[in-house]
């Protein structure tokens, strides 16, 4: 049943144009949601037959594609689809998920690639409403406070993130109901990609043995034992500088999927 997400959306559009319509078909949906739940359940000999297999299987379909759906909104934010953004994507779903559960993710990414490229832009932002509400739906604050910090981390894989990337991701942590201000906070306290490569003196490009022999050499360079005799400032310099190489070696681990 999905008669009210469209009456909502209708009407929305009448008083308040386009965010009036997504807020309609966002509170239309929901109005849906629970006319289903309330009044077309599955009898009751159907129930352990399909709740036991078709409808957790949808359940966990629909949660992939709601996800995938907010990454390639960030992805394709600025009008390219980065390899390196891609690549980030990808080792997050191995990181996190199984093997069937991440193949399955970037199969529908590279579907929704496909079905946004024949979509207008309206027609997509009602798909990000509807994606952005069942997420809320089925995710803590605390869970939909981490997505955003994926969706920037995303964002930055390329070095730098671009405002249409940030405006992006307002729009999906609004959506999600939370307050669009998160993204700037955690764009502000977090490096990009490109500033742990300087600090390690290499490029992006540098292969995972090369990461690692930079990180070795400017580790034992800048290792606080090593003005130890040196007095107070110096050895606080040391750490200083031992702590920043530190943390730019283990973001950039964490992004490559390196131990």
């Amino acid at each position: 049943m999905s008669i009210f997400r469209w009456i909502f959306a209708f009407v929305g559009l009448m008083r308040g144009r386009l965010w009036g319509a997504l807020l309609g078909y966002w509170l239309g949906s929901m109005v849906d949601m629970l006319l289903s739940h309330y009044f077309f359940k599955p009898k009751a000999a159907e129930q352990s037959r399909t709740y036991g297999s078709y409808t957790s299987y949808s359940r966990q379909n629909a949660s992939l594609r709601a996800l995938m759906a907010t990454f390639a909104h960030v992805i394709h934010a600025d009008g390219r689809i980065m390899h390196s953004e891609m690549e980030y994507v990808r080792r997050f779903l191995r990181t996190n998920y199984d093997e069937d559960y991440a193949l399955a993710g970037e199969q529908t990414l590279l579907e929704l690639f496909k079905e946004k490229k024949n979509m207008t832009e309206n027609a997509w932002l009602l798909t990000l409403a509807e994606s952005c509400a069942l997420l809320r739906m089925q995710m803590s604050p605390t869970q939909r406070m981490q997505l955003i910090q994926v969706l920037v981390q995303i964002a930055a894989a390329d070095g730098t993130i671009s405002e249409a990337e940030l405006q992006s991701i307002r729009t999906l942590a609004v959506n999600m109901g939370l307050n669009a201000d998160v993204v700037d906070a955690y764009t502000k306290r977090r490096p990009t990609v490109t500033d742990d490569y300087r600090t390690l003196g290499i490029s992006p490009t540098a292969t995972d043995e090369e990461v690692r022999q930079a990180y070795r050499k400017l580790a034992l360079q800048h290792h606080p034992d090593r003005v130890a005799n040196q007095g107070e400032a110096a050895k606080a310099k040391a750490e200083r500088t031992f702590r920043q190489i530190t943390e730019a070696k283990e973001r950039i681990f964490k992004a490559r999927g390196l131990k």
